[in-house]
């Protein structure tokens, strides 16, 4: 069975993450504060998820991208994250987008 079947919200599902992409939940949650382009956004593109999934950056001009310390800080625990575990954490963010567009 799929994770998205039982969960019922993303927010449910960005608060039961596990443990290997818990700062990756984090950051999603902080850029729910920010504009968009938003620090996720920038996540996703700077791992390759955009072009991969979507077939181009969403980002295009980085300046636009609020990066404060706390901002950076989350993107850097979610790089460091992603590093470990790469395959996993875009599979999360895969399901995640799926529940945000149900």
């Amino acid at each position: 069975m799929s994770k998205t079947k039982k969960h019922i919200d993303v927010y449910e599902y960005v608060d039961n993450a596990p443990d290997y992409a818990e700062e990756t939940a984090a950051l999603w949650s902080w850029s729910l504060n920010c504009e968009y382009p938003t620090p996720f956004t920038l996540f996703m593109d700077l791992i390759g998820y955009s072009e991969e999934h979507f077939g181009e950056a969403l980002v295009k001009d980085t300046t636009a991208v609020g990066l404060g310390y706390v901002e950076q800080s989350y993107l850097a625990d979610a790089m460091k994250e992603y590093s470990n575990r790469p395959r996993d954490i875009e599979d999360w963010i895969t399901e995640l987008l799926e529940i945000e567009t149900r």
